[in-house]
């Protein structure tokens, strides 16, 4: 089927009829992956379940970079998910004068009033509030805040 995922760099279909909640679902799940993919580069060699020095021989010294980028994909994806997901606009109907707030990329579901967009908008706002917040403020404010710990 024709790849339609609105992305810049790629697009993707996985099944006729993929809409832009699927897709949005699908992005961030692939980034939830990323970083999984990640942590566990960082964290399995604390553990001693694998020896680091192995993985550093067959990998190399480009692994740093290589994190780094998968690091950053991930941060721009959940940013992009986080935006497009709060997203909405109003519809009104003319003849009735009565308007409602849809989403913004689906006129079908309603803003925080559709099962749907009640699932994007709390796992936007979660992502918001438990990763992109604190991980800016940190970036931002990181050399401050170890200078206040010591």
């Amino acid at each position: 089927h024709v790849l339609s995922l609105h992305s810049p760099g790629f697009q993707l279909c996985f099944y006729p009829g993929m809409d832009r909640f699927a897709v949005k679902m699908f992005t961030i799940i692939v980034s939830i992956a990323f970083l999984v993919i990640v942590g566990s580069a960082f964290f399995l060699p604390k553990l001693r379940c694998i020896n680091i020095h192995k993985v550093h021989m067959t990998v190399g010294p480009r692994i740093t970079p290589v994190l780094a980028t998968m690091i950053m994909f991930s941060f721009t994806k959940f940013f992009d998910f986080v935006l497009s997901s709060l997203l909405y606009t109003d519809v009104c109907d003319l003849s009735t004068q009565e308007c409602w707030k849809v989403w913004f990329y689906d006129g079908n579901l309603k803003y925080f009033n559709s099962p749907r967009h009640i699932v994007l908008g709390v796992v936007s706002l979660a992502i918001l509030l438990f990763f992109l917040i604190p991980i800016m403020t940190t970036i931002i404010f990181g050399d401050h805040l170890h200078c206040s710990i010591y």
